[in-house]
């Protein structure tokens, strides 16, 4: 099962490049500025950096909240929704 399958919202392509993440999709909440969870994939545990980065690029400046979710082989690791730099949560796939 990937990431927030079987939810009612619909993922929609995403085109963002950083290195070492792969996009999977995006998906977007309610309303004029709903939450965006823009989900990416990465062979291993990926830096605080590369999550901060890829927040930065797909805010760009706008109103409406971004949470990045990047899975990888460990679990997946989480960033956003406010601030310049937001904060970087790594969680384990207990399974």
């Amino acid at each position: 099962m990937t990431f927030l399958e079987g939810s009612e919202f619909s993922v929609r392509p995403l085109t963002l490049d950083i290195q070492g993440l792969a996009p999977v999709g995006l998906y977007l909440g309610l309303g004029s500025q709903g939450l965006e969870v823009v989900v990416l994939s990465s062979p291993s545990k990926p830096a605080p950096s590369a999550l901060q980065q890829a927040f930065k690029n797909r805010k760009g400046g706008r109103a409406s909240p971004v949470l990045v979710v990047v899975t990888h082989p460990e679990g997946a690791s989480l960033c956003g929704t406010g601030e310049d730099q937001p904060p970087v949560f790594h969680a384990q796939d207990i399974a």
